[in-house]
């Protein structure tokens, strides 16, 4: 089982309701984690509690955690009262490393700036970058009278 089922199986044993919310990006062979950081989304209808997962093997949690922290979106998530968990899985046993917005409290979150146009190859037409020099410039110097 991959850790993405263990946990689901554990959330709906657990009573929640939960479900898968991470993307396949089949153009790019690529997933893509709701808001970049979770895979699952869990409610508890008894507790009146939201959750975000993000599922992972045991040997990688810090990993996760450390890209969760970078993310703006994860402190919005969390000051909007959402619980967000990392739980790493090795066989049937289970790590489990909840952050809250006091953990994040030291840690300046900014997004990454926008990315800016790439460097492009001009076309055969495209103007020059720098005046092209006159003629004159050319010319060798004139020499000096003896």
């Amino acid at each position: 089982m991959t850790p993405t089922a263990r946990t689901l199986d554990l959330l709906r044993r657990s009573g929640y309701l939960a479900e898968t919310v991470e993307k396949w990006l089949p153009r790019v062979n690529l997933r893509r984690d709701l808001f970049h950081f979770a895979d699952v989304l869990a409610c508890h209808p008894v507790r009146r509690e939201i959750v975000l997962v993000q599922c992972t093997s045991i040997g990688h949690v810090a990993d996760r955690l450390t890209k969760a922290r970078g993310r703006p979106e994860l402190l919005t998530w969390l000051r909007a009262g959402g619980r967000f968990i990392v739980m790493g899985w090795l066989r049937q046993e289970v790590k489990q490393v909840e952050l809250t917005a006091e953990d994040l409290a030291g840690i300046v979150v900014q997004a990454p700036a926008p990315r800016r146009g790439r460097n492009r190859q001009r076309g055969l037409f495209d103007a020059p970058r720098r005046p092209i020099p006159a003629d004159d410039e050319f010319a060798p110097a004139p020499e000096a009278p003896t």
